[in-house]
């Protein structure tokens, strides 16, 4: 691992990657994201950028179901993804490790992955996410900001 980041530098490359998968896609392919830390079965939200900012703790762990599925198939390490490709609505879409416990919540709360998945330009959108997952992958986030 080069170095870590903390909360602040972190939030700033996700920002900068979700503008150029705008971008590349023409539309923002994620509307809503977080990042989430989990110790003892409880998480804390450490930020959080999207339409739902009223409800989107108590709606977490409904939200959360399909991307629980995935973390339980296999071990993740700093930088691995998953997709829920069926998530609808408010289900999260997608989850990257961005350090042990603590995770990047991705969402477009108004396209489910499938159709996101879709678009011809979904191809090029996937370039600087996949930036952001090996960058995760040499420098984990710092809890501390």
């Amino acid at each position: 691992m080069e170095k870590e980041m903390n909360l602040e530098e972190t939030h700033t490359q996700i920002v900068h990657t979700l503008e150029r998968m705008r971008e590349f896609y023409g539309s923002p392919v994620f509307n809503e994201w977080a990042i989430v830390s989990v110790e003892n079965n409880r998480g804390t939200v450490l930020t959080y950028e999207g339409p739902r900012a009223a409800d989107f703790k108590t709606r977490f762990p409904l939200d959360m179901v399909l991307l629980n599925e995935e973390l339980k198939l296999r071990p993740y390490d700093t930088g691995d993804f998953a997709f829920a490709i069926d998530a609808e609505g408010t289900r999260f879409d997608v989850f990257v490790i961005v350090a042990p416990q603590t995770y990047l919540i991705l969402n477009n709360t108004e396209a489910a992955m499938s159709e996101i998945r879709a678009n011809p330009l979904w191809l090029k959108a996937q370039v600087p996410f996949a930036n952001l997952c090996m960058h995760f992958q040499d420098s984990a986030m710092a809890l501390a900001s």
